[in-house]
C-alpha cells in the first residue's frame, strides 16, 4: 500500500526531480573546473527538433484559433465587410482627420491602401470615391493648407506632428510617404474609371501636383548615388540647417 501511494504522487513529484538532477548535474560540473554557463550552454540548451517545432504550431493555431489569422466567416465577402465598416465608419474617420497625433500616417493611411486592395479585387467604383474623398482631406491637413506653424517657424507642404520627442512640432519623411502612397495609388487608377470627366481629371493633376510639392520638399534628404542609378530618402530631419536659406 505503502509503495502504491508512492507511484500516485510521481507525477507531482517530477518537476521536483527533474530540478534536483540539474542542480546536481551543475554542482558536478563546476567541481570539475567548468563555469556553470559552459555547462549550460553545452548541455542544457540545443536546437529545437523542427518537427517539435510544427507541433507547437500546430497546436497553438488549433486552441488559438483566430490569433494569428482573420476569421475568414468574418471577411468573406464585400458585403460582411460593408456590414463590419460601414460608411458612416469612413465618413466619421474622414471628418475628423489630423495629423496631430500621427495617425493619417499610421493609421488612416493603411486604412485608405486597404481600399486600394479593395477597388484591385472588386473594381467597385465606390472604393476610388473614398479614396478621392481621403486625398482631398489629407491635402486640407497639410500644414501649408491649414496654417500649422513647426518648430522652425515653418509652415511647409507636409504634415508636422508634436507627438514625438520633446512635443515640439517636426515633419518627418516617413509621414510624407505613408501619407501620400493611397493618394498616388488612387492617381494610378482614377483615370480608368468610367465617365471619368475633365473636372475629375483636373482634381486628380491637383492632387498629383500636391504630391509632388511634398517630395521635393523633403529633397534636401535625398542622398543621390549610394550606388549609381540609385536615389534613396535618408530618414529624419536631422540636419534642419539644410532648409535655412
Amino acid at each position: 500500500m505503502q509503495s502504491m501511494r508512492i507511484l500516485n504522487r510521481l507525477p507531482a513529484l517530477a518537476p521536483i526531480l527533474v530540478g534536483l538532477v540539474i542542480l546536481a548535474f551543475v554542482w558536478t560540473a563546476s567541481a570539475s573546473g567548468q563555469t556553470d554557463s559552459e555547462s549550460i550552454d553545452r548541455h542544457l540548451f540545443k536546437a529545437m527538433d523542427p518537427s517539435l517545432l510544427r507541433d507547437v504550431r500546430y497546436n497553438f493555431n488549433e486552441r488559438y484559433t483566430y490569433s494569428l489569422t482573420p476569421d475568414s466567416n468574418r471577411f468573406g465577402s464585400p458585403e460582411q465587410f460593408d456590414e463590419l465598416y460601414p460608411d458612416s465608419y469612413w465618413e466619421n474617420v474622414l471628418s475628423t482627420l489630423t495629423n496631430d497625433d500621427g495617425s493619417i500616417a499610421w493609421t488612416v493611411s493603411r486604412h485608405m491602401m486597404g481600399m486600394v486592395a479593395l477597388y484591385d479585387a472588386t473594381k467597385d467604383p465606390r472604393f476610388l470615391r473614398w479614396l478621392a474623398r481621403y486625398a482631398e482631406k489629407a491635402m486640407a491637413a497639410r500644414d501649408d493648407h491649414c496654417g500649422k506653424i513647426d518648430e522652425e517657424g515653418r509652415s511647409e507642404p507636409a504634415w508636422s506632428t508634436p507627438r514625438y520627442g520633446s512635443g515640439e512640432r517636426r515633419i518627418y519623411l516617413v509621414h510624407s510617404g505613408l501619407i501620400i502612397q493611397p493618394i498616388l495609388e488612387w492617381a494610378v487608377r482614377a483615370e480608368q474609371t468610367p465617365k471619368w470627366s475633365a473636372k475629375d481629371e483636373e482634381k486628380r493633376q491637383r492632387l498629383i501636383d500636391q504630391c509632388r510639392e511634398t517630395l521635393l520638399f523633403h529633397d534636401y534628404q535625398l542622398d543621390a548615388a549610394p550606388r549609381r542609378d540609385e536615389t534613396v530618402y535618408e530618414s529624419g530631419r536631422e540636419e534642419p540647417d539644410r532648409l535655412k536659406d
